[in-house]
């Protein structure tokens, strides 16, 4: 029984660190919430960024790993170098953002996200996949 507790107790740990190392940084998600539109290289992965205005934001090279993006506005945003691997983007449009050198694929989509002509992305069901 003592056991079973033990491994019980040490995979919670476990879990509760790698969560921990896998969190956004509330500093910077504060800032991108209060307006803020410098913030290259955020981490802002598995951050709820739903309904946002995101407009001519900079998040160069930000990590938007898994993080919720839904019906967020980027136009003009600078994402040169940001990854989004898991990311929820469904009704999100990138038509007026430059998506050289941004990693989209294996992102969350639906039919309501809308894409350049050219991109070289496509929604393959609900996953984006590079063509």
């Amino acid at each position: 029984m003592k056991r079973c507790i033990l491994v019980l107790a040490v995979g919670v740990m476990a879990f509760g660190v790698m969560t921990e190392a896998q969190a956004y940084d509330k500093e910077q998600l504060q800032a991108i919430k209060s307006g803020e539109k410098d913030c290259p290289r955020c981490d802002l992965s598995n951050a709820d960024l739903h309904d946002l205005d995101l407009t001519k934001v900079n998040l160069a090279g930000a990590n938007l790993e898994g993080a919720v993006l839904c019906r967020s506005d980027l136009a003009g945003a600078n994402l040169k170098g940001a990854r989004f691997a898991g990311a929820r983007i469904d009704q999100v449009d990138f038509t007026k953002v430059k998506l050289a050198g941004v990693n989209l694929s294996k992102a969350w989509c639906n039919w309501t996200t809308k894409l350049p002509a050219g991109s070289g992305y496509t929604c393959e069901g609900v996953i984006l996949t590079r063509n």
